[in-house]
């Protein structure tokens, strides 16, 4: 697992300009979610309270930079997967890993894992350069934090593996992930509370997994609410084993009808 993990990192860091885009994405993802907080917020802050009085602290900074590269790298780590996939279909050699002596569930998340390293750092990258720039008041509460970590990737994985199934059966799985993480964005409060949805809206949130990514990052990051982190990744686990079950089925219902179609290397 680790050699293979080992590789997927050195696919992902040779790609084009991976360190120049560190920076830029900071810039380029997170500075227009904080400016329209700014703007929201008045040029003298008279309506940070109003914020605060729903998201129950000012800090609408540090808020919106967690919910933006939260986002993020709930995405990037969720098409993990389906990346590790594509590639090895790229390559003709997907067919190969479902032949070989290793499970191939080792063989996928093993480079998936790789490749998490380094949108790992971009996410800590992201969120550095937007500290220097804006210079909000953080929290941090690090055993809670790594849980509430941990538990994330869990749940994004579990996911993942959805997606992955239509990478084998369809190809081409990216435009779906990408509309599945934006569309979840909107129900998680990625730049606002999610007390301010509507109550229909509020219910479905409780069954996203950005939803409660995003509140148990900030639960450690804003609000210093240990309890509420560890709770967050609790559920967090919970909805890993739940939608788990569910993508390890859809998945091989999706691979056996790749197989009996012979598209499993087809681009």
């Amino acid at each position: 697992m680790a050699t293979l993990a080992a590789m997927g990192w050195t696919v992902h860091r040779r790609e084009w300009a991976f360190v120049t885009t560190l920076v830029i994405s900071a810039f380029a993802m997170v500075l227009p979610g904080i400016l329209g907080a700014r703007a929201l917020a008045g040029p003298n802050h008279e309506q940070a309270a109003r914020f605060a009085s729903v998201a129950g602290s000012e800090n609408y900074l540090a808020f919106v930079t967690i919910g933006v590269i939260g986002m993020t790298w709930s995405g990037a780590t969720l098409s993990q997967l389906s990346i590790a996939l594509q590639r090895e279909r790229e390559q003709g050699t997907l067919s190969a890993i479902w032949t070989s002596r290793l499970a191939k569930q080792l063989l996928i998340v093993g480079r998936a894992m790789g490749s998490s390293i380094g949108i790992a750092a971009q996410s800590l990258a992201m969120f550095a350069v937007s500290w220097a720039v804006f210079r909000f008041t953080l929290t941090l509460e690090v055993g809670a934090l790594v849980l509430v970590l941990g538990a994330s990737y869990a749940a994004n994985l579990a996911i993942g593996v959805l997606f992955a199934g239509l990478v084998v059966r369809y190809r081409a799985a990216m435009f779906l992930s990408s509309l599945g993480v934006m569309a979840s964005g909107i129900f998680a409060g990625v730049a606002h509370p999610v007390g301010v949805l509507p109550e229909w809206a509020q219910v479905v949130a409780q069954f996203v997994p950005l939803s409660w990514i995003l509140r148990g990052l900030r639960a450690v990051l804003v609000f210093a609410d240990a309890g509420d982190a560890i709770l967050s990744a609790v559920v967090l686990l919970i909805i890993a084993c739940a939608y788990g079950a569910i993508s390890l089925w859809i998945f091989g219902t999706l691979e056996r009808s790749a197989r009996r179609r012979g598209v499993l290397d087809a681009i």
